[in-house]
């Protein structure tokens, strides 16, 4: 699954225009060293943006510390040019993921901006937002006024990509990920991994046997068992057994994610 990290915190520093150009860059580095060769015309193209608004905005991002910005001078056919490359920078720690697929989606730019931002307020990492607009707006949670985010939000929930809940909003933009803290309940893995025998049933292949240590890197990778079909019944089946779950893994090109280590503690008698 190609998606990347967003740093929480910063991005909070950015009005929502900020926010999706700089998801822009950061979903076309590279997906191990988060590097980027993106060129501005092709930023322009993709946002909507004046050239001139899209070289400020960059200079933001390097003084906010989301990024780093190197310029070479690089030879090719019709001379020497400049050529930006762009480090950014790939959080530990305060996150959430983004699919590369949201640059796709036929939604305005300043709309994909502002779900963004919301993400970055949901609640222990879901995309549950728990608060009114009013109240964001009073405690600046976001770097744009109320009448804006107002707007906003009306039309996010127009295009479907954000429902109205009885406890505040929730994004329903399917490549922004629901990456609620959770207390990995193997009876979770379970659930899930009945999901995925059914689905197999139903395509006429034999599932796989169950093992917890798999299931854990498939639920950790995608938590959405609906998106994780989603992006199954894109590709076509030749199989007639799966003799493993880690074939999920592959073919979803899900990464290893360590267990949690175990605290040890001394306990000292009186």
């Amino acid at each position: 699954m190609n998606y990347r990290l967003i740093f929480k915190d910063l991005l909070l520093k950015l009005t929502n225009k900020e926010a999706y150009t700089f998801c822009c860059i950061l979903l076309n580095t590279d997906k191990e060293t988060y590097i980027s060769h993106i060129k501005e015309k092709t930023l322009v193209e993709m946002t909507g943006y004046a050239e001139r608004t899209i070289s400020s905005y960059i200079q933001k991002f390097e003084k906010t510390g989301l990024l780093s910005v190197t310029t070479n001078q690089v030879k090719g056919e019709k001379g020497v040019f400049y050529r930006n490359t762009y480090q950014v920078k790939k959080p530990t720690i305060n996150y959430f993921r983004v699919e590369y697929d949201f640059l796709l989606e036929d939604i305005p730019a300043d709309i994909k901006g502002y779900l963004l931002l919301l993400k970055c307020i949901g609640y222990q990492g879901s995309n549950s937002v728990l608060y009114s607009l009013n109240r964001i707006a009073e405690k600046k949670f976001l770097n744009i006024g109320l009448s804006t985010i107002k707007k906003l939000n009306a039309e996010a929930i127009r295009l479907l990509v954000l429902s109205k809940e009885k406890t505040g909003y929730r994004i329903t933009d399917r490549f922004i990920y629901d990456d609620q803290v959770r207390d990995n309940n193997p009876s979770d893995y379970q659930r899930y991994y009945n999901e995925i025998v059914c689905y197999c049933k139903k395509r006429q292949i034999i599932p796989p046997r169950y093992d917890s240590d798999l299931m854990y890197v498939i639920f950790n990778n995608c938590p959405e068992s609906s998106f994780f079909f989603d992006k199954l019944d894109n590709r076509q089946f030749t199989e007639k057994r799966i003799h493993s779950l880690q074939y999920f893994i592959n073919v979803l090109d899900f990464h290893s994610i360590p267990k949690p280590s175990k605290e040890e503690y001394t306990f000292v008698m009186p």
